[in-house]
């Protein structure tokens, strides 16, 4: 961010704030300045219903050490922990080679991702394609496995207003598969951006 010549950044990891205090710090020691505006990004709980799926809000201006929102974040790291097991086991049973310890090497004592599954199921199975491999891991795939604590869209944006921060809509042209459809938006993804508001949402990325 220095060396382009950036004033002001935010750090809006999934589900953490880890980050937040150690880039403050190192934005505000060296010349020229670089302040950090702390940030979070929550996974909404998916209600097809509603026009709900992988929706992501973004929380700008938060307190990193607010109880309520640290109170969630442990248990969404626990939630995504649970998750990817089930997730491996669930791979393993169809019959592909996918070690847990690999995975855990690859995340070095972060919470692992489907990037990092994929870089060791990459290895042991090349049958299948990495646009296969994503698409049988995501909602309504054979490989999906719903986590068991997410939030509402509405404690969502009620979590980081009480963290002080300002609730934003993270990127709604990936939502409902506008990049295959090639355009910007679609009825959907308006019905969810409406929705949206109406829950308090306070921007759109």
């Amino acid at each position: 961010a220095r060396s382009l010549g950036l004033k002001t950044i935010s750090i809006t990891d999934h589900d953490a704030v880890d980050s937040v205090e150690e880039a403050s710090k190192f934005g505000k020691t060296g010349k020229p300045r670089v302040d950090v505006i702390a940030g979070i990004e929550l996974k909404v709980k998916n209600e097809p219903q509603r026009g709900i799926v992988d929706v992501e809000i973004l929380g700008y201006g938060i307190d990193p050490k607010n109880m309520t929102l640290g109170a969630v974040l442990d248990k969404r790291r626990e939630s995504k922990i649970r998750k990817t097991e089930k997730q491996i086991r669930l791979i393993e049973k169809d019959g592909y080679e996918l070690p847990i310890g690999e995975v855990k090497d690859v995340t070095k004592g972060l919470v692992s991702r489907r990037p990092h599954m994929w870089e060791v199921f990459q290895r042991h199975n090349a049958c299948i394609s990495k646009r296969d491999f994503f698409k049988r891991t995501s909602f309504g795939g054979g490989w999906y496995v719903e986590e068991d604590y997410t939030l509402s869209l509405e404690d969502c944006i009620e979590t980081i207003k009480r963290a002080g921060g300002v609730a934003i809509v993270a990127h709604p042209g990936a939502y409902n598969k506008i990049f295959e459809k090639r355009i910007l938006f679609d009825q959907e993804t308006i019905k969810l951006l409406e929705n949206c508001v109406k829950a308090g949402v306070q921007g759109v990325e």
